[in-house]
């Protein structure tokens, strides 16, 4: 099971992440190009959690991957499970 946060656990395959502007007035999203039947459509940021690693620092990870923005997990917030 993926952690969820210090001593609670919560099987987590997938993460989603909104990064957004400190007035919430505009947001980055991803315009996808892949698998096909995505092409075009936008998408927050987001991926497969690790074995071992919590969703902070797995949305941290793929927005890193996917965008190139370093977010570290304090900066984030658990807004739905």
């Amino acid at each position: 099971m993926n952690r969820l946060s210090k001593g609670s656990t919560l099987s987590v395959q997938h993460v989603v992440g909104l990064v957004t502007a400190d007035d919430f007035k505009c947001a980055v999203l991803m315009k996808k190009n892949r698998p096909e039947w995505q092409v075009g459509m936008w998408n927050g940021i987001g991926g497969s959690v690790e074995r071992d690693e919590n969703v902070f620092t797995a949305v941290g990870r793929e927005c890193q991957e996917e965008c190139g923005l370093a977010i570290t997990h304090e900066y984030w917030h658990l807004l739905a499970r």
